[in-house]
């Protein structure tokens, strides 16, 4: 017999019912949700619970199918719990976090046709229905959607307490209840498999299609709730119609096609043989029994069920051999199956798949291979994860807009040609007012308008939408899957070539000085980058106390610059850079440069930026007087040399033989003063006076002019600055 003829858990099952209970496109919205499992053996108290990440369901799954096989029964808390876990015991209602389901449960006889039968004269519409058992009668529970998510249990409850009246079913109504798991085996306690009850495989059926219901909507079906005057005849009347219209179907439709009896034809094989007369009575008394046992009925229920084609019942001691034989063959092949199981999940060494291949090299003309995709610049690369590093407050966010607009637009606003780029920025701290503003700001400075823009942009804030990838549980790093699967999803469906995460600590709950932890989480932003067919690049902070930014400045682990392919830094204009250029506001000025550079060449200079301010003319008054807003620009480092002429050295070089000229800038007779008569420079401006001390860097530096020791009138020995004897 097939392993999967025998009885055990439906991992598929199991996956499709917690993937709709706990939809990745709710949950993702909630990093710190959690999933309550609980599992008991038969009769015995649920009072322990598992508590599992909800951005991991494939865990969950594992966890139950694990449990479910060895005998447990399986629940799940039907709402989405958050908090602080419990260290032991199970969640309370302080842990409820959101519901997505209402639910009931149909655990007496009658109470499932009813259900059925009050759906279809008001128009209810179920999302799941799970067939719990159907010894000795059908039960279910049936769970309808939603209209939107639920955050407040007391509310979540009174959705559940209007089904149950209306319904007539069980107490389930309490927002931390947990109800059992679909697609597990339901392993009944010694009283109730007295009282008929058997171990069965529980099924799922789906309604993708079925509608969201508000708690409103089901408070008012209250009035017309059926009456326990009516409840034989609803369950008579329907047991054998609906009952097949919605579950029967499902199952025989499962039945069939693993060539197994359905109930249909069961009732069939028994009502052939009344009293025990008829053809093939043998025959079919074994199909039926087999089929049972493949249900998980336990011998002596199987033995009173083939009784009514008996003619001493089931005290018949025919049937009793009957049924034993077959359950010691049923017995036998499923330790066999079980073995074969094990021996196909640990093969023996010859048949194993290695766990590590050597891949061949396959030779590739040079010409064939695909060039690098640059997106912007040598910095941003499609399929790459790429950081830029900065200290707070120097303009990192502000540049990253005039970059975005700049690739949006394809306007080259700060120098760097792109064609028009769909760029999503997603800002983990600031508010979306604040982006705004930015934004706007930006493209009033270089007039943009909205055509420049269309549809090529989209921002969102963490403050409405929180985006967390990975946390550090107790064993290790848990990467968000439902989350990562959705982000790729939206990045394919909208095009994006470019993902901005602003700022890189807001996406993850991990240590960020393990280095094993950071460098699993960079890795899964490249994953996501080669995924989506985008850049991803991440906006990181640096730690405190830095000096010059270099890569390896980054907050956390060192592994964060390594696990991506390109780092740029930002540092602020010093003090000394300042005074070479004369600048006097040195903290509106701040340079870039690539610390980090596997793919391009060098760079070999500073790409230099300054900070204006922008006014967005929103006062109450219209007009001036708004939110100044700091707009980044593209800046020069001044070069006094650039318009340098042979010409003017000349004149230089002249006023220096004139005379005796010092090097030191604090010497009345400076050679810096005859510099600047002979450019017609003035010293009390600070940018003239540094243009004055480069150039007298550069004619030095080329030869032209030369440092020489020798003693004053006072006979000191001082550094005078003379004509090379080598110019003429």
């Amino acid at each position: 017999m097939n392993a999967q003829n025998i009885l055990k858990p439906n991992a598929d099952a199991i996956s499709a019912f917690l993937y709709v209970l706990f939809a990745p496109s709710v949950v993702l919205h909630y990093a710190n949700a959690w999933i309550e499992i609980v599992c008991a053996k038969p009769g015995a108290p649920l009072n322990t619970g598992y508590f599992f990440s909800a951005h991991d369901l494939k865990a969950i799954v594992a966890f139950v199918v694990k449990k479910n096989s060895a005998g447990y029964n399986c629940y799940v808390g039907a709402a989405v719990r958050h908090g602080e876990k419990p260290e032991s015991g199970r969640a309370s209602k302080q842990h409820f976090c959101l519901g997505t389901h209402f639910w009931v449960d149909c655990d007496n006889a009658g109470d499932y046709e009813r259900l059925v039968s009050l759906c279809k004269k008001n128009g209810l519409q179920p999302n799941m229905e799970i067939a719990t058992g159907t010894q000795p009668h059908h039960r279910a529970q049936v769970f309808f959607k939603c209209a939107g998510p639920i955050t407040e249990g007391r509310q979540l409850e009174s959705g559940n307490t209007a089904l149950r009246d209306f319904f007539e079913s069980d107490h389930v109504q309490n927002y931390d209840r947990v109800m059992r798991i679909a697609g597990t085996i339901s392993y009944p306690k010694a009283e109730k498999v007295a009282r008929g009850y058997a171990t069965e495989l529980t099924s799922l059926r789906i309604e993708r299609d079925a509608p969201g219901y508000s708690v409103e909507k089901l408070c008012s079906l209250r009035p017309a709730k059926t009456t326990t005057a009516n409840r034989a005849s609803i369950s008579t009347s329907v047991a054998r119609t609906d009952y097949y219209d919605l579950f029967q179907q499902f199952a025989d439709e499962q039945h069939r096609a693993a060539g197994r009896l359905t109930d249909g034809d069961m009732d069939a094989l028994l009502e052939k043989h009344p009293n025990g007369e008829g053809a093939n009575w043998h025959n079919d008394m074994l199909a039926v029994t087999w089929e049972l046992l493949c249900r998980g009925y336990e011998p002596y229920v199987i033995q009173k069920t083939i009784g009514l084609a008996c003619k001493k019942g089931s005290d018949d001691p025919d049937i009793g051999r009957l049924v034993y034989k077959k359950w010691e063959e049923f017995q036998a092949q499923k330790r066999e199956a079980e073995h074969s199981d094990a021996e196909e999940r640990e093969p023996s060494a010859r048949h194993k798949r290695p766990l590590i291949i050597a891949t061949p090299y396959a030779w590739t003309a040079s010409e064939n291979i695909p060039p690098r995709e640059f997106l912007y610049g040598c910095r941003l690369i499609r399929k790459y994860a790429t950081a830029t590093i900065a200290p707070g407050g120097v303009g990192k966010t502000a540049l990253e807009v005039a970059e975005v607009l700049s690739m949006v637009s394809g306007k080259a606003l700060l120098g760097v040609q792109t064609p028009q780029l769909r760029v999503w920025l997603w800002s983990l701290e600031d508010p979306r007012e604040e982006m705004v503003r930015r934004i706007q700001a930006t493209a009033k400075h270089y007039n943009l308008t909205a055509e420049n823009i269309a549809d090529r942009l989209f921002l969102d804030s963490g403050r409405e939408q929180p985006l967390v990838i990975a946390e550090m549980q107790r064993n290790g790093v848990v990467i968000y899957r439902p989350v990562v699967e959705a982000l790729i999803a939206q990045l394919k469906e909208r095009a994006i070539d470019i993902l901005i995460i602003d700022p890189f600590v807001s996406c993850h709950r991990v240590t960020e000085n393990d280095n094993n932890a950071i460098d699993a989480v960079t890795k899964e932003w490249a994953r996501v980058a080669d995924a989506a067919n985008c850049a991803v690049e991440l906006v990181h902070h640096v730690r405190k106390g830095e000096q010059e930014i270099t890569v390896e400045s980054a907050r956390g682990g060192g592994s964060f610059g390594d696990a991506c392919r390109m780092v740029r830094v930002i540092n602020r204009m010093t003090e000394q850079q300042a005074k070479d250029t004369g600048i006097s506001n040195r903290r509106i000025y701040f340079r870039t440069y690539l610390d980090k550079n596997n793919l391009a060449p060098p760079a070999d200079k500073s790409e230099w930026y300054k900070l204006v301010s922008v006014d967005l003319g929103n006062g109450p008054l219209g007009g001036a007087g708004g939110d100044s807003i700091g707009v980044v620009t593209k800046w020069e480092w001044p070069d006094a040399t650039k318009d340098l002429t042979g010409r003017d050295f000349e004149r230089v070089a002249g006023a220096i033989r004139a005379g005796n000229w010092r090097a030191d800038i604090q010497a009345k007779q400076w050679v810096g003063r005859a510099v600047a008569k002979a450019l017609a420079l003035d010293l009390d401006d600070r940018a003239k006076k540094a243009a004055v001390k480069q150039l007298i860097k550069y004619w030095i530096g080329t030869g032209a002019l030369v440092v020489v020791k020798r003693e004053t009138e006072k006979r000191e020995m001082k550094e005078f600055v003379e004509v090379s004897e080598k110019v003429e």
